[in-house]
């Protein structure tokens, strides 16, 4: 909910009676290296998010699937810390594509993801190399998004349908689509 409400990339403090909110954790430096490492791509397949919604809510009923989410969830923090005190871009790049990672070994291993032509898309950049893949977004079109080393997205941007290539930015008010 606060990462909702905020946007960008922040630190909270969650005390007994406030939440603070940090709002420049990265520098600028930080910052426009990770924008370099990171890409949407455009499936053009729709579905509706309702019906996914649907499908996930059932399938959070299941106690052992809450407590996978809850050991994700703690996870990502705390790669999530280690990234705000990391030495090095690479480090922090790193730090982040294994949190897409595990964000999308979650969402796979819930078994929603039906559409084959999408799995492919996602096996081809896979194949290229790219390590961090999360399928994001949807209702009129889906995205996944790719995070690796930017030689890697740069491979991805030489190889993939242009029309499909969505540039993004981390912005302190969130992330930004260049262009669409």
């Amino acid at each position: 909910q606060y990462h909702a409400a905020f946007g960008g990339l922040r630190k909270y403090d969650f005390k007994k009676n406030e939440v603070v909110v940090h709002p420049q954790v990265f520098n600028k430096k930080q910052i426009n290296y990770l924008n370099k490492c990171m890409l949407l791509i455009a499936t053009k397949k729709s579905r509706y998010s309702s019906d996914y919604a649907a499908k996930v809510v059932n399938k959070m009923k299941n106690v052992k699937e809450i407590e996978n989410l809850h050991k994700i969830v703690r996870n990502a923090s705390l790669l999530y810390k280690n990234a705000l005190t990391a030495k090095t871009n690479e480090e922090i790049q790193q730090l982040f594509t294994k949190m897409t990672m595990l964000s999308w070994e979650h969402k796979s291993s819930l078994n929603l993801i039906q559409d084959s032509e999408v799995m492919k898309q996602i096996n081809k950049v896979k194949a290229i190399g790219v390590e961090g893949v999360k399928l994001c977004g949807a209702g009129g079109s889906g995205f996944f998004l790719l995070i690796d080393k930017p030689e890697i997205i740069n491979q991805v941007k030489n190889r993939i349908e242009p029309s499909l290539i969505v540039e993004v930015a981390i912005v302190n008010d969130g992330l930004k689509i260049e262009k669409f």
